[in-house]
């Protein structure tokens, strides 16, 4: 197991199987991008409340439609084929429970359904270019960007080449095409 310090973070190339082993220092969020391993504070009350009403939100939907999914889960890894990249969205939605690894490493055979990301001021770009890319190439079917700065909620929808966008603002309810009447009323988000 590789013990890493916050100093050495930036210094160290790893692979993802290091990168799932490794025993990064607690207290922060970590994610693994191209080969170095990214380190984000803890997240901030205008980050985490959204964070939170989702989450209830996609329970209430799941009591209501237990067969649309299988388990909600925070701060899950992502996996990203052909990249030495991990990513760790704020809300992780799965269609299955079963996998067949134990410890980290089962991260690579689980793949979300669905993935929510609350943008943190500084780390637009991360969540409106990058991480859109890395989704599309997990194989994502939707991955939602919830903005607390424009009280906004992009949803992206995987089509045959691309994503599709939908962008509800305060007024509107941010609906899911994948899971059929799953909206939650944006104002609700950032309330």
């Amino acid at each position: 197991m590789i013990v890493l310090t916050a100093k050495a973070l930036p210094d160290i190339r790893l692979t993802v199987d290091e990168y799932l082993e490794a025993d990064l220092p607690e207290g922060n969020r970590y994610e693994l991008v191209n080969g170095v391993v990214e380190m984000s504070p803890a997240p901030e009350v205008e980050h985490e409340e959204p964070r939170c009403t989702l989450t209830h939100a996609l329970h209430e939907y799941q009591r209501s439609h237990p067969a649309a999914f299988a388990t909600i889960l925070p701060q899950a890894t992502v996996v990203i084929p052909g990249k030495d990249s991990a990513r760790e969205p704020d809300i992780s939605v799965y269609r299955h429970k079963g996998r067949k690894g134990r410890g980290r490493k089962a991260w690579k055979e689980m793949m979300p359904l669905l993935v929510v990301e609350v943008v943190s001021p500084d780390q637009a770009q991360g969540d409106y270019q990058d991480k859109k890319e890395d989704y599309w190439l997990a194989g994502i079917a939707e991955y939602w960007i919830v903005d607390p700065q424009e009280e906004a909620v992009t949803v992206l929808t995987r089509g045959k080449r691309t994503w599709r966008k939908s962008l509800f603002h305060t007024g509107q309810e941010a609906r899911s095409t994948i899971l059929p009447g799953f909206a939650v009323p944006v104002a609700r988000l950032f309330a």
